[in-house]
């Protein structure tokens, strides 16, 4: 009976025991060197009104604050909006928007991809960058990546190069302070997976040169010709980079897929523009098949995670009851013993 109650508490104990992660400090600083063309207030990114075809050399010091040399690998990122809905400058996989013309990766140079910087010193990182030959209105975005590379030590290691730290300084560069008018459109929509979970993704394409900013989208799923909603999302303050697409991610409530015809109702705004779709869309019995076994957390009518830690908190109290429950009857048949020897 102990060893049962010992094995249940471990069980609990396992499910619910967290390890803290340990961080460590960064090894380096960079800052911009603003030059004369830089627009407005800003101080932490470049933002640079240039010519059509002129070439120009950004600078960023780099600031080793600790006590040994550390090499720092630098890189010119196109900006794209992420899975989030979020701008971003890492690297990446995903292809560019086919709006896209002039990323900035593209128009970019980095004169030294690894700098070596002393310890206790600085450095310059010099990237060159040119505009366009043709006219253009709106905006290239773009980031400028500085990555701490692990030391050859710590690489045979581990059997691989991995990057430790790292720092973006955006880049926003325009010829002419001409507005761009605003546009998003509906792309595919098809069922499929984040971080092994299921969701209904519906792409959205910003195909302007400009930054689509505190984007709000409401969308419901239906079945054709149903009225009942089957899975909605809301999202506020997202931000699209300048010609790049990416899936907003509605949530299924952890609920299988099922193969059939879906319709799909979606409305995105930013600042005074409104945007609305109503479109149909399939799923089909072997994706829906495919994605159900791989997903996580699916409600399948059997034993959730959750279920199953009731069921052993209940199960260890009943175990707990009836071990305390032996006990009094036992005492009581002693105490019962007693009464009847002294009385005879």
């Amino acid at each position: 009976m102990k060893k049962l109650v010992i094995v249940l508490l471990c069980i609990i104990g396992i499910n619910v025991m967290k390890i803290p992660a340990l961080a460590e400090e960064p090894a380096f600083s960079v800052k911009a060197v603003l030059p004369k063309n830089q627009q407005g207030k800003a101080t932490s990114y470049f933002d640079l009104k240039m010519k059509q075809g002129q070439q120009q050399v950004l600078e960023v010091a780099l600031h080793n604050a600790t006590g040994k040399d550390i090499t720092i690998v630098v890189a010119a990122n196109s900006a794209f909006t992420n899975g989030n809905g979020i701008v971003d400058y890492n690297a990446t996989d995903k292809p560019a928007d086919k709006s896209l013309q002039h990323g900035f990766g593209r128009i970019s140079e980095v004169l030294t991809k690894e700098i070596t910087v002393k310890a206790k010193s600085k450095a310059l990182a010099k990237i060159n960058v040119k505009m366009p030959n043709e006219k253009m209105d709106g905006v290239i975005l773009g980031g400028l990546v500085f990555s701490e590379k692990e030391s050859e030590e710590n690489a045979n290691a581990t059997g691989k190069l991995q990057n430790r730290f790292s720092y973006t300084i955006g880049a926003v560069l325009s010829q002419n302070d001409t507005l761009v008018k605003s546009n998003l459109n509906l792309g595919e929509i098809k069922a499929g997976q984040q971080n092994y979970r299921n969701k209904i993704m519906a792409n959205l394409q910003n195909d302007q040169a400009m930054i689509l900013r505190d984007l709000a989208i409401k969308s419901e799923v239906y079945r054709e010709n149903g009225s009942k909603i089957l899975f909605e999302q809301k999202s506020e303050k997202l931000r699209m980079a300048p010609n790049s697409n990416f899936d907003y991610a509605i949530h299924t409530r952890n609920q299988p897929l099922k193969p059939g015809n879906y319709t799909l109702k979606m409305t995105a705004t930013s600042g005074k523009d409104t945007w609305s779709w109503e479109r149909d869309f399939k799923i089909d019995k072997e994706t829906a098949n495919d994605l159900n076994d791989t997903a996580l957390d699916l409600d399948k009518g059997g034993w959730s995670t959750v279920g199953f830690i009731v069921a052993i908190v209940i199960l260890l109290g009943l175990v707990i009851f009836m071990f305390w429950r032996q006990r009094v009857t036992k005492k009581k048949l002693e105490i019962k013993s007693r009464s009847e020897e002294n009385e005879s």
